[in-house]
């Protein structure tokens, strides 16, 4: 369980890191009502954060539960199957969602972006596990 916070907050700084690198306009800054580089990543850093903790986190429980009664034994099977449920299930959720609130071109482009933050949530928990993995073998 531990994992999932690490991979959540540090998917969280990533996303943030990147977003905020983005759409951060030097020329802009100088300006009175811009805001800074620092406020514009933490600001992106805690939303998103609250966004991995009360949304994905227990959807990656459920996920988690899913692939395990279906490939009960770890291997390449079940990762592929991981990698796919964390990337379409978030992007489908959020794009059910939000196809009767927002326009077209904001719910595809936050689609893609809750896929993407679901993949690389995926892609750093089992960096994670195989690095616990590693270590604990490296004990015995």
């Amino acid at each position: 369980m531990i994992s999932k916070f690490i991979s959540a907050l540090v998917s969280a700084f990533v996303i943030s890191i990147v977003s905020t690198l983005i759409n951060h306009s030097p020329a802009l800054a100088e300006s009175d009502s811009y805001y800074s580089f620092s406020r514009q990543f933490f600001g992106g850093i805690f939303i998103i954060l609250a966004i991995y903790i009360f949304l994905l986190i227990p959807l990656s429980i459920f996920i988690d539960g899913m692939i395990y009664k279906a490939v009960p034994i770890l291997g390449i099977r079940q990762i592929i199957l991981k990698i796919i449920s964390y990337t379409l299930i978030p992007a489908i959720g959020i794009l059910f969602i939000l196809s009767f609130l927002a326009n077209f071109k904001t719910t595809v482009s936050l689609a893609v972006l809750f896929g993407i933050g679901g993949l690389l949530f995926e892609i750093i928990q089992e960096a994670l596990r195989w690095l616990s993995y590693f270590m604990k073998r490296k004990e015995n």
